[in-house]
């Protein structure tokens, strides 16, 4: 672990920032402010979006600068430019790993058609690059529950 924060791959806990600034007399402070300032690099720095199109935008530069993996919950299902951006994308760099994860079937033809076209640009079962590079998930939603049958009597009354 100590070797993962020296280099970067971890940040320190609170916990074990109390810990080691108690064993080095030193304040955190000083002790992590290269992890700290990593954490607050201006390419890190959150920002507000502001209506569909800044949304769009933020969503399309994500797909453009992912490298290992891309994961993308839910739908843009009527987004047609973002849509082509992920099968373009997709196109270019066939070690890109995708997740696309559907809260339901899709119901939007455009989605329906964005699906059909990631399913020939790559092939599921083709692990020719030591893993898979497509995954489509749809997670059914939950079925209503009905109440006992004593609820249930009782609000027939």
């Amino acid at each position: 672990m100590l070797s993962g924060w020296e280099l970067g791959k971890h940040i320190t806990s609170i916990r074990y920032r109390r810990v080691l600034a108690e064993y080095y007399s030193q304040p955190p402070e000083v002790l992590f402010a290269h992890q700290d300032q990593q954490l607050t690099a201006a390419t890190e720095t959150p920002r507000l979006l502001v209506g569909h199109h800044d949304l769009r935008d933020a969503m399309t530069e994500v797909v453009r600068n992912a490298h290992r993996y891309l994961a993308v919950l839910g739908s843009r299902s009527r987004d047609t430019a973002y849509l082509e951006t992920i099968e373009t994308v997709l196109a270019q760099r066939p070690e890109l790993v995708h997740y696309r994860v559907l809260f339901g079937p899709p119901h939007h033809q455009v989605l329906k058609d964005h699906l059909l076209r990631l399913l020939e640009i790559r092939d599921p079962q083709d692990r020719s690059l030591g893993v898979k590079t497509l995954h489509i998930s749809i997670i059914a939603p939950p079925s209503p529950q009905r109440p006992s049958s004593a609820l249930s009597s009782r609000w027939r009354r």
